[in-house]
C-alpha cells in the first residue's frame, strides 16, 4: 500500500486544544504550524481534570510518562459541607488524572515543537476562507498563506466561529456562577494548623454551602494547593467572561462562614482571578461547507466544567479526526468532517446535558447539604438519588434523536470499553451510564465506525469478508480509499 500524504494543517490557538491538537498531527507527519495572537503561551494556571476516555489518548501518544510528571492519579471524590467539613458522599475516581493548566499547556507545547510543529506567537488570524482545493489564511501582518486544513481552536470566544459557520448567530450563554481560583504553596501550608490537611490527600474535594462550593485538590507533583471557589452570583455588573484580577476581599467575605479549612485557605491566598461560566449552545455543524475549516473545543462546544469533561473531550474530538485521516491517500473534507462530526457530536451533546445537570444538583444539593450536617448524610444521599432519577426525563430532552454513536453497540464484543453494561441513554448517575462516560475508547469507536460505512458503502461477498477477518485494521486502511473518506 502507498503510505498516507502529508497534509498542511493550520492550528489557530495555542491554548490546551491548539497544542494537543499540534502534537498529535506532527507526530502523524502532517506539517503543522500554529497561530497565536499573544505574544507568549499563556501563564493561566488551576486545575484540569484528565478523564479515562482522554487518558487512553494520551497513552497511545506516548505521553503517559510525560504526563505522569505533572499529574496525580486520584483515587476519590469527596464531597464535603463547607459549614463543618462533614464528609456527606465518596464517589470512585476511574482512572481520572488531575494536573494544572499551564503545565500541561507547557508539556503539549514542547512536545508539539519536538514533533515538528512550528508555533508562531504574535501571529493573529483575521479571515479564513476556503474553496474545494485549499483554505487560505490571512494574517494582521498582511500576509496570507493557505493550507490543507485549518482547526480553529480559539476559544469560547472564538473570533473564526463566524466564518466556518457563515453566520454570527451562535455565541456563548453565560450561566448564574463566577468562579474565582486561587492557589496556595505547600510552604504556606504545612505552616499553618487549619490548612495543612490539605496536603494529606490528592482526591478531588467539593464542599458545599448555601449559594455556592469550593472545588479543591492538593497537587502533590507540584507542591500546591488549588481551589476554585464558585458563588451563584451572576455579577452582570461585569460582561467580562474572564478577568486576571478577581476581587479576593468578596469572596473571603462570601465564605467566612465556613469551616477553618476553607477560610484559612483564603487568608493564606494573595490574589485571585474571575471567571463566568459560560457554554455554546448546541451548533447545526462543526465544519465548513467543503471541511477545510474545523471548529475545535470550546470553540465548537464549551460547556459547563462540571462534569470535568472539556478538556477530555477535546482530546477524543483529535483522536477521532486524527484516526479518521490516518491512511488516507486523497483526503476528502467534505467527508471527514462529516464522519467526524456524526461519531463526535452525540457523545458532545450528552456531555453537555450532564454538565448542565450536575450544574443544576450541586447547587441545589448545597442547600441540601448545608443543613443535613446536622444528621448525617442521609438527607443528603436522599435527595441526590432523587435528583439523579430525574435525570432522564429533565434532560433527555436535549438529546432526544440523537443518540451517541456506539450507545447500541453495547454487547458487541468488538469493543472491550462497550460491553453490555454500557449504556449513553441511561440514568446520569447509573453504573451502566458511568461506564459508557469514562470507559469510552475513541479509537475503537471511529474504527467500529469505518468499519460500519464500508459494509454499507458495498455488499460483501464471502471472500472479501474472508479477507476482512484476515487483515483487521489493514482492510480499514483499505477501507478509507474506497472513497468513503478519500476522493
Amino acid at each position: 500500500m502507498e503510505s498516507r500524504s502529508s497534509l498542511k494543517i493550520a492550528v489557530v490557538g495555542a491554548g490546551l486544544g491548539g497544542m494537543a491538537a499540534a502534537f498529535r498531527f506532527a507526530k502523524q507527519g502532517h506539517d503543522v504550524e500554529v497561530y497565536e495572537r499573544r505574544p507568549s503561551a499563556s501563564t493561566q494556571g488551576g486545575a484540569i481534570f484528565i478523564m479515562g476516555g482522554a487518558t487512553r489518548c494520551l497513552e497511545r501518544w506516548g505521553l503517559k510518562e510525560s504526563f505522569s510528571l505533572i499529574s496525580d492519579v486520584i483515587s476519590a471524590h469527596q464531597f464535603r459541607n463547607a459549614y463543618d467539613n462533614t464528609l456527606m458522599m465518596q464517589m470512585p475516581a476511574a482512572q481520572d488524572w488531575g494536573s494544572d493548566r499551564q503545565s500541561v499547556v507547557s508539556l503539549l507545547h514542547d512536545r508539539a515543537v519536538g514533533a515538528g510543529a512550528r508555533i508562531s506567537f504574535g501571529s493573529e488570524v483575521v479571515s479564513i476562507e476556503e474553496s474545494e482545493s485549499k483554505a487560505t489564511i490571512q494574517l494582521n501582518n498582511g500576509v496570507t498563506t493557505t493550507a490543507d486544513l485549518v482547526i480553529c481552536a480559539d476559544g469560547i470566544l472564538s473570533r473564526l466561529r463566524s466564518k466556518v459557520l457563515n453566520t454570527s448567530d451562535y455565541s456563548p450563554a453565560p450561566a448564574p456562577s463566577t468562579h474565582y481560583p486561587v492557589e496556595i504553596p505547600y510552604e504556606a501550608l504545612v505552616n499553618d494548623e487549619n490548612a495543612k490537611s490539605w496536603i494529606t490527600s490528592t482526591d478531588s474535594i467539593f464542599c458545599t454551602r448555601t449559594g455556592g462550593y469550593a472545588m479543591a485538590r492538593y497537587h502533590s507533583k507540584l507542591r500546591r494547593l488549588q481551589v476554585m471557589f464558585s458563588i451563584q452570583a451572576a455579577d452582570n455588573e461585569n460582561p467580562r467572561l474572564w478577568d486576571e484580577h478577581g476581587d479576593l476581599e468578596y469572596v473571603r467575605e462570601y465564605f467566612k462562614e465556613c469551616h477553618p479549612a476553607l477560610t484559612s485557605v483564603l487568608q493564606l491566598a494573595k490574589s485571585c482571578c474571575r471567571w463566568r461560566l459560560a457554554s455554546m449552545p448546541e451548533l447545526p455543524q462543526w465544519s465548513s461547507e467543503h471541511g477545510r475549516l474545523l471548529l475545535l473545543g470550546d470553540a465548537a462546544h464549551a460547556m459547563l466544567p462540571n462534569a470535568a469533561q472539556g478538556f477530555s473531550s477535546i482530546i477524543e474530538d483529535i483522536e477521532v479526526l486524527s484516526t479518521l485521516l490516518e491512511g488516507v491517500k486523497k483526503p476528502n473534507f467534505q467527508g471527514i468532517a462529516k464522519s467526524w462530526q456524526e461519531i463526535r457530536m452525540p457523545r458532545v451533546t450528552k456531555m453537555h446535558a450532564l454538565s448542565q445537570f450536575n450544574y443544576d444538583l450541586g447547587n441545589k444539593m448545597s442547600m441540601i447539604w448545608s443543613n443535613a450536617a446536622g444528621n448525617g448524610s442521609s438527607d443528603a444521599a436522599k435527595y441526590t438519588n432523587e435528583k439523579e432519577g430525574e435525570s432522564n426525563s429533565q434532560y433527555e430532552g436535549s438529546t432526544q434523536g440523537n443518540t451517541p454513536y456506539g450507545s447500541q453497540h453495547g454487547g458487541e464484543k468488538e469493543s472491550a470499553a462497550m460491553d453490555d453494561r454500557a449504556d449513553a441513554n441511561a440514568d446520569f448517575g447509573s453504573p451502566p451510564f458511568h461506564k459508557w462516560l469514562y470507559e469510552y475508547d475513541a479509537t475503537e469507536e471511529t474504527r467500529r465506525y469505518l468499519k460500519e460505512a464500508a459494509s454499507k458503502a458495498a455488499p460483501k461477498s464471502m471472500a472479501n469478508l474472508q479477507l476482512e477477518r484476515a487483515l483487521g485494521s489493514t482492510f480499514l486502511s483499505m477501507s478509507r480509499d474506497d472513497g468513503i473518506l478519500a476522493q
